[in-house]
């Protein structure tokens, strides 16, 4: 377990609040965390001062917001420039991220509406351009011409920069949202209604390819062979969820029915996750599928809740139980796949760093608990995990939505 500092101002969300060690270095500083708004802080280099100042993914403010001037006294808020939004089209108050002071660097902020990442257009003082994981745009929406004109509404510039398309996610035939625009390679969407990731098909105007983190197809659903006929796939999609609907009674009976993935999932030690993806209505389970990289709607098997629960856990490569296996489980035929205790313990601490209350266990103590229905250990550490990502959430909220996080807590 990491060592607890005494209360410290952060730097992050402007609270005086303990902060956990999370990296012991004896050249550098030390690493914490914020135990609020779970942000990485080191000391302030001020000889005398005591407060925590930000810490980035490849490199770490040297002051604290203090004695950096981004706040004159402790207790109050930096002022959040009030602009254009090129993500959400929205005016909206833009929180400060990262305060650059090099010269040609921009500050990167965060808008509070959308909770993306934005920073100053280069060509006008009334708008924010888009950031992205690898560059950050140099105009904002107006300015590199994606849109003609703010005043127009959101909700009516979202439809302008939208193409519409067959999803090879969902089935669906629908607008795409713009998420990035390139200029060489193909621009980057969404999809409105499942919100996958999606990209313009290389070989037809109609269907939009699927896309992931580090990966996008070149061809879409119909042009790639997965579906025969977007029509079609379509309406076969809409006669078996007519068959299987979702209600709470035909939740309650997947979740007492038998099957071979059942007692599987339960060999496995992942019959928590398991049920919970057999009570989902089949959209959001299909939304699950979505985010680790595969659709259900174009399996053989869609249709049967059980079989989506298990392949969600179980597929090779891009299930859960692969995505959380170390190397040894990976690469030894004969390992056991992490069970679930195992999941939560190490999605736990790569998100979070440090975990209270919960030991890093073997397998042969883990599984144990996790085919004793009355062990109490994993509804305890699921609740841990819901309590630390809801903080996460509320640290990125608005201004409002943060008062009233606060308030909430306190009254607890």
């Amino acid at each position: 377990m990491g060592t607890r500092a005494n209360r410290q101002y952060c730097s992050w969300c402007f609270k005086k609040t303990k902060h956990e060690k999370i990296q012991q270095n004896y050249v550098r500083r030390n690493v914490y965390q914020c135990s609020k708004c779970l942000e990485r802080t080191l000391h302030c280099r001020v000889p005398g001062c005591d407060e925590m100042a930000r810490g980035h993914d490849i490199y770490d403010d040297e002051r604290c917001a203090y004695h950096s001037g981004l706040i004159e006294s402790w207790g109050q808020r930096p002022p959040q420039p009030s602009r254009w939004c090129s993500w959400c089209f929205e005016r909206t108050d833009h929180r400060l991220r990262e305060d650059n002071s090099l010269p040609g660097r921009r500050n990167v902020y965060e808008c509070t509406k959308c909770a993306r990442r934005t920073l100053p257009c280069r060509s006008c003082s009334s708008a924010h351009t888009r950031g992205h994981p690898t560059y950050d745009d140099e105009k904002c929406a107006k300015c590199d011409g994606t849109i003609d004109s703010w005043s127009r509404g959101a909700e009516k510039l979202q439809q302008k920069v939208a193409r519409k398309g067959w999803c090879s996610w969902c089935l669906e035939n629908g607008p795409h949202l713009l998420e990035q625009k390139n200029s060489i390679r193909r621009d980057i969407y969404h999809c409105d209604f499942c919100l996958g990731r999606t990209l313009p098909c290389m070989s037809c105007d109609t269907g939009m390819t699927r896309g992931g983190p580090g990966w996008d197809d070149n061809r879409c659903g119909e042009c790639s062979g997965d579906v025969d006929d977007w029509k079609k796939a379509h309406q076969h999609r809409e006669e078996v969820l007519v068959k299987t609907p979702w209600s709470v009674d035909v939740a309650r009976e997947q979740l007492e029915r038998n099957s071979r993935f059942r007692s599987k999932a339960l060999e496995a030690g992942m019959i928590r996750p398991f049920l919970y993806l057999v009570s989902m209505d089949p959209f959001m389970r299909q939304q699950t599928a979505t985010q680790l990289g595969w659709s259900i709607f174009t399996q053989d098997y869609f249709g049967d809740p059980h079989a989506e629960a298990w392949d969600i856990i179980n597929s090779n490569i891009k299930g859960i139980q692969a995505r959380t296996n170390n190397a040894p489980e990976t690469l030894i035929p004969i390992a056991n796949n992490c069970n679930w205790y195992e999941t939560l313990y190490r999605t736990g601490k790569e998100a979070f760093h440090e975990i209270d209350g919960f030991e890093k266990l073997s397998f042969s103590k883990s599984i144990a608990i996790c085919k004793q229905s009355s062990d109490k250990t994993l509804s305890k550490f699921e609740d841990w995990h819901t309590l630390q990502i809801g903080r996460l959430q509320a640290a990125h909220m608005a201004k409002a939505g943060i008062a009233q996080v606060d308030e909430l807590m306190e009254s607890e």
